[in-house]
């Protein structure tokens, strides 16, 4: 994925409590968690993701389909 991209990801329970506490005192970028968690990076195709913000956004999709 391009880094201007939606990012997918896939979270750990493990990870809940260090992404609490950034939600609660920042920074909030998740990119700042990572070295403090155990982060795999995958190649993904970029037609297989969609960046979806609101409900706005994925009946948008849904009307592409």
């Amino acid at each position: 994925m391009p880094q201007t991209g939606p990012l997918p990801g896939a979270w750990a329970r493990s990870a809940l409590p260090l992404l609490e506490s950034r939600l609660a005192t920042g920074p909030l970028a998740l990119v700042a968690s990572y070295d403090d968690l155990d982060v795999v990076t995958c190649e993904v195709d970029p037609a297989l993701v969609a960046d979806v913000d609101t409900p706005a956004d994925l009946a948008g999709l849904n009307d592409q389909s």
